[in-house]
């Protein structure tokens, strides 16, 4: 009978936490769709995607909201210079947020990414 309550009680804590990070990812996406509608030009949604990103991901780690801030910059640089589209800037940014939320090791990945735009 206890063993049955521990299971129960670590299925439910589970649960919340799998939709607490759901809820996370889901809120951030909505305010990139936003950013993405008022700001058509990728290099003019800067601030708003920091923002944004800012405001659902900086309470677990300072860290990511300044690399985060990076990548976008890459990004922009590379619309600046002709390398890629916007469209083709919107859906890096895109993949980029959608393997971040999946990462088991989130610092590590941004890293990564930092060198492979840069």
């Amino acid at each position: 009978m206890i063993n049955v309550i521990k299971k129960t009680a670590i299925i439910n804590i589970l649960i919340f936490l799998i939709t607490s990070c759901t809820t996370t990812a889901t809120k951030f996406n909505k305010k990139k769709e936003d950013c993405e509608k008022i700001y058509t030009y990728f290099t003019q949604s800067k601030d708003c995607l920091g923002l944004s990103f800012q405001t659902y991901y900086d309470k677990k780690n300072t860290e990511y909201e300044k690399q985060h801030d990076i990548i976008v910059n890459a990004l922009s640089d590379k619309i600046y210079k002709n390398i890629i589209s916007n469209q083709q800037a919107w859906t890096l940014y895109q993949d980029i947020i959608k393997d971040f939320n999946d990462a088991n090791d989130k610092n590590k990945y941004l890293t990564n990414v930092i060198y492979r735009f840069k």
